[in-house]
């Protein structure tokens, strides 16, 4: 996204599983639905910017999207760091897109009783299927090595604890879609500061959501195997990027990381796997 437009983004509130990627688990699952009609618009950028809003649960046959781009939509279907994904062709590359899509009562009923590492699987799918049907997108993927962070924790050591259980509702115990609470979201506005929050999440994950931040693969190296809760407040990246922030409660990210949580990135090298759009065209409106 070219400077001038991410300076006009508003970003009310993200639960983007695009940026904000969970850990994909192991599992012998074969994910097979689909959606039952889905309606594609392409959005509109008025002169005060836009506003980028998804809601993609992953226990319930709905995804809708306002302003999504393809970059987007492709890091919704596919497991994989949006630094890493190379090939969407500049015709698609600055649109915006409004998706509603929904599924059969059977379909809704078969999300709801999955596990959430099942359902995050079958949505995924679902989203590759979509792509495929309106896009004709064709990927695949290539293993490379490249520049990445390591976090590690600074010399004092973390400034968070354990996370503490939230206690469950008798009703909800065999209800996967509420027996795990969501693990990490952000939300703020680019033009003042962002909020990231970690619910019970574990390092892995919450690193693997920093690559999104940084621009590169964040590899936890912090030896930290418990889960966590906390909030990190931050604007910007680096300290150039930010030399004077408008919040001073705001610093860029990486002075935030060891300011509020005692953790901190290293440049170091790694392997990744990246994807290659091979295919894609301006999708079928209806």
């Amino acid at each position: 996204m070219c400077r001038s437009l991410a300076s006009r983004l508003l970003l009310t509130f993200c639960l983007l599983p695009s940026a904000l990627t969970f850990a994909q688990t192991a599992s012998t699952y074969t994910p097979t639905l689909t959606f039952g009609a889905a309606s594609i618009k392409e959005g509109k950028i008025e002169n005060n910017g836009i506003i980028v809003r998804a809601d993609n649960p992953p226990h319930a046959g709905t995804l809708r999207l306002q302003n999504n781009s393809p970059l987007n939509l492709i890091l919704m279907a596919y497991d994989v760091d949006y630094n890493y994904i190379t090939g969407i062709p500049d015709v698609l590359a600055r649109k915006f897109y409004n998706v509603d899509a929904t599924s059969d009562p059977e379909t809704n009923d078969k999300l709801a009783k999955l596990s959430n590492d099942d359902a995050k699987l079958e949505k995924r799918h679902m989203i590759q299927a979509l792509l495929a049907d309106r896009f004709k997108l064709k990927v695949h993927f290539e293993t490379t090595q490249v520049a990445v962070f390591n976090m590690v924790v600074a010399k004092n050591g973390p400034k968070f604890q354990p996370a503490q259980p939230k206690p469950i509702d008798p009703a909800d115990v065999n209800n996967p879609a509420k027996t795990t609470p969501p693990v990490l979201y952000q939300r703020g506005s680019s033009m003042s500061f962002f909020e990231f929050h970690c619910e019970g999440c574990g390092m892995t994950q919450f690193a693997r959501s920093m690559g999104g931040q940084f621009g590169k693969k964040v590899i936890d190296k912090t030896g930290l195997t418990g889960t966590y809760g906390f909030v990190v407040k931050y604007h910007g990246r680096f300290d150039e990027d930010n030399p004077e922030p408008a919040d001073p409660s705001a610093p860029p990210l990486d002075t935030a990381l060891q300011d509020q949580l005692g953790l901190k990135v290293e440049p170091g090298k790694g392997e990744v796997q990246a994807l290659v759009v091979d295919h894609m065209e301006l999708p079928s409106e209806n």
